[in-house]
């Protein structure tokens, strides 16, 4: 079976944003129950145990890998104050979707909020700015696959591609919270 390492790239990419001071993630996660995004939702939650942060399921969303998804979830969140600093999104169109609410609701990214994808399609540098990307070797998935399929009998082999972070424009270093009870 030859795969991507799903859970690998999610622990990358939120180590990465943890990196740069983000320790409330939204993290919007493609439908419940399906196996890549449970494998990434995986991922995204022992980077943040690792980091010494609790998960948070409030910072949870499951929904479809859409553009729709991204922007109707962000548009609901952003009827009130931003819970969090930076959004982890399931797929690039995903991010596209939700960078489009955040410019509607006139925030800024990444100055207000930074916004991160998964997959690296060509999508990812059109984005204005351009968008921060777990890289895919889709490409090479697609060679090893078919190479397994035209070998009788290599099935039985099980190869997990890696994946890159691919740094970008989308991420800035959080600021620190502001202590609302100090004078």
């Amino acid at each position: 079976m030859i795969d991507i390492d799903n859970e690998g790239g999610a622990y990358a990419m939120t180590m990465h944003l943890l990196s740069r001071g983000h320790a409330r993630i939204l993290f919007l996660a493609g439908p419940e129950g399906h196996s890549t995004a449970e494998v990434r939702l995986t991922g995204h939650r022992r980077a943040l145990a690792d980091f010494g942060n609790t998960p948070d399921p409030g910072l949870e969303e499951h929904g479809p890998f859409s553009r729709k998804f991204g922007y109707e979830c962000m548009v609901r969140r952003l009827r009130t104050e931003p819970d969090h600093t930076a959004i982890l999104c399931q797929a690039d169109v995903v991010a596209a979707g939700a960078m489009t609410a955040v410019e509607e609701k006139s925030l800024g990214v990444p100055e207000d909020l930074s916004v991160v994808g998964f997959d690296d399609i060509e999508l990812a540098r059109d984005l204005s700015p351009e968008l921060t990307s777990v890289q895919v070797p889709y490409e090479h998935l697609g060679r090893l696959a078919v190479r397994e399929a035209l070998v009788v009998g290599s099935g039985e082999q099980r190869v997990a591609l890696g994946t890159n972070v691919i740094v970008r424009n989308s991420v800035a270093q959080s600021r620190p919270e502001p202590d609302r009870g100090q004078k």
